[in-house]
C-alpha cells in the first residue's frame, strides 16, 4: 500500500494525476494560481521575523521569494494577472503590484482590500475607502493608476469578481457568516456605465436559494 503524505488541515494541495505526488501550500486561496495553471503565489510567514510572498511551479520547483515585507509589515491575498505579467497583493503600503518575475513592486492603492483583476488585466476592482466597521466602496482603477471610479453605496463587500466579458462587476454582501442572518445579497454593476445596479436576495437556509430582486440606480464619481 502507498504511504500517505500528511496534509495539513487546511492548506492548498497540488495533487500529480499521473505521479499520485502531492504538494502543499501555506493557507491562501484558488486566486493566486497563475492563469495556465502551472505556478501559485502565496504568502508564507517565518515566526516573528517577516512574511514572504513567493511563487512556485504546482510541483514545489523553481520557488522563489518575490518579496519580502519584515515584522509587524504583512502580506496577503496574491492575485495573478490573467496576462501572467503581474501579481497584486496586500501589504504594507496597501494594494501593491509586482511583476511576476520579481522586482520593485509599486503601491496602486492605500486605501483597498484584496482585489479581482478585470479579463483584459487592464483594470482591477477592490473595496476601497475602508471603514474600521468594515464597509466600503466599490472601486474600480487602471492597472497604470489612472482612470480610478467608486461605485455605488457604502456597505461590506465580499467575494468581488468580473464577467468573463470584462463589463460587470458582482459581490456579495451581508454575508450571514459575519452578520449572523441567513440571507445576503449578490450585487451586480455595469463596470462602464457604473450606474445600474441589480441586486438578488439569497439564503443559506435549506430548501431556500433565492428570494426578492431589485435594481436600482448607483453613482460614480471620478477621483
Amino acid at each position: 500500500m502507498r504511504a500517505r503524505t500528511a496534509v495539513p488541515p487546511a492548506a492548498i494541495v497540488s495533487l500529480d494525476l499521473r505521479t499520485h505526488r502531492q504538494q502543499t501550500y501555506p493557507i491562501n486561496d484558488l486566486q493566486g494560481l497563475s492563469p495556465n495553471g502551472r505556478r501559485i503565489a502565496f504568502v508564507t510567514r517565518r515566526g516573528n521575523e517577516e512574511f514572504q510572498l513567493r511563487a512556485s511551479a504546482l510541483d514545489g520547483s523553481a520557488n522563489r521569494v518575490l518579496l519580502r515585507s519584515p515584522f509587524p509589515g504583512y502580506l496577503a491575498w496574491p492575485r495573478w494577472s490573467p496576462n501572467g505579467r503581474e501579481i497584486a497583493f496586500l501589504g504594507p503600503d496597501g494594494l501593491s503590484l509586482i511583476p511576476a518575475g520579481g522586482g520593485t513592486p509599486r503601491t496602486l492603492s492605500t486605501d483597498a482590500d484584496a482585489a479581482a483583476w478585470a479579463p483584459d488585466s487592464r483594470r482591477l476592482a477592490f473595496p476601497g475607502e475602508l471603514e474600521p466597521s468594515g464597509s466600503a466602496r466599490l472601486v474600480v482603477q487602471n492597472e497604470d493608476g489612472s482612470g480610478r471610479s467608486v461605485l455605488g453605496e457604502r456597505r461590506p463587500i465580499y467575494s468581488l469578481s468580473w464577467a468573463a466579458n470584462g463589463k460587470r462587476l458582482l459581490y456579495s454582501t451581508d454575508a450571514p457568516w459575519e452578520k449572523e442572518r441567513d440571507t445576503g445579497r449578490i450585487h451586480a454593476v455595469d463596470a462602464a456605465k457604473s450606474a445600474d445596479w441589480f441586486s438578488l436576495e439569497v439564503s443559506t437556509l435549506p430548501g431556500r436559494t433565492t428570494g426578492s430582486s431589485s435594481r436600482s440606480s448607483g453613482a460614480s464619481r471620478g477621483v
